[in-house]
């Protein structure tokens, strides 16, 4: 049934739909309200992006010895 499903769908979409002739027809508020929505997906993946990088949740994983000659070098001994 899933298998006829699709097939009724991508003739729909391939064949049925270029063959209507219609041209698509959008508003001037329309387009506003696309690249509106475009500039704030955008901008929230840009900034979501950019505050993963303050805190990251996933550090890199040292082993003690690396840990202890960092220390060394930047000047605070561990004891």
């Amino acid at each position: 049934m899933d298998d006829y499903v699709i097939s009724v769908l991508l003739f729909k979409t391939s064949i049925a739909m270029p063959l209507a002739n219609e041209p698509i027809r959008v508003s001037a508020k329309n387009q506003f309200f696309q690249l509106y929505n475009t500039n704030n997906i955008l901008f929230f993946s840009w900034l979501c992006c950019y505050m993963a990088q303050m805190n990251p949740l996933v550090g890199p994983k040292l082993n003690q010895h690396t840990i202890l000659i960092m220390a060394r070098e930047w000047g605070n001994l561990i004891q």
